[in-house]
């Protein structure tokens, strides 16, 4: 199966553009939450801006995409339990 890959750094090391190239080499869907910025950036990186996708399309219409990467994916969580409250802490198993 897919290896998962987790890109973990700080703002503006290019963790976007590095998941992007993922994203190409997995033929998966990118999945962020601004689309026109993720867009302007996939033109340079050279992913095909319609494999951009919000993250309301995932939620929606998730099953239907094989493979995705998402974005950030603390505001991602924080993105679906904003009506239900805040995330104050999770885990995370590696391997």
């Amino acid at each position: 199966g897919e290896i998962m890959r987790r890109i973990i750094a700080t703002r503006n090391t290019g963790k976007t553009v590095s998941l992007m190239r993922q994203a190409i080499l997995s033929d998966a869907k990118f999945a962020c939450r601004n689309v026109e910025y993720a867009r302007t950036l996939a033109f340079q990186c050279g992913l095909d801006p319609s494999k951009i996708i919000s993250y309301d399309d995932l939620l929606t219409c998730g099953h239907k995409y094989d493979n995705v990467v998402i974005d950030e994916i603390e505001e991602f969580v924080r993105y679906t339990i904003t009506n239900t409250g805040t995330l104050v802490g999770y885990t995370l198993t590696i391997g």
